[in-house]
């Protein structure tokens, strides 16, 4: 189940249908709020105290993680967000 509200909040939810005819919806729940930028993100941490904040992304989907503070934007990211308090 994928639930979305206008926040940009989501939830998710995994039922499992089991061969005798039994079912356990929503067994397992998840909350989070999806980001549009990851400079929101950053922004964020700075309001939660947090001293530096820094990225990491896989530019070339090589697991050769390089901290970048600026990049092009897109759709999709895949990255790592640090913070240090």
């Amino acid at each position: 189940m994928f639930q979305r509200n206008r926040d940009r909040d989501v939830s998710f939810s995994i039922s499992f249908h089991f061969k005798d005819g039994s079912k356990l919806e929503h067994a397992f729940e998840y909350h989070w709020r999806f980001f549009r930028t990851i400079a929101e993100v950053r922004e964020l941490l700075d309001e939660a105290c947090s001293s530096e904040s820094g990225v990491y992304w896989d530019m070339e989907d090589d697991e050769d993680w390089q901290r970048l503070d600026e990049t092009e934007s897109t759709p999709c990211w895949i990255s790592h967000i640090v913070a240090k308090k």
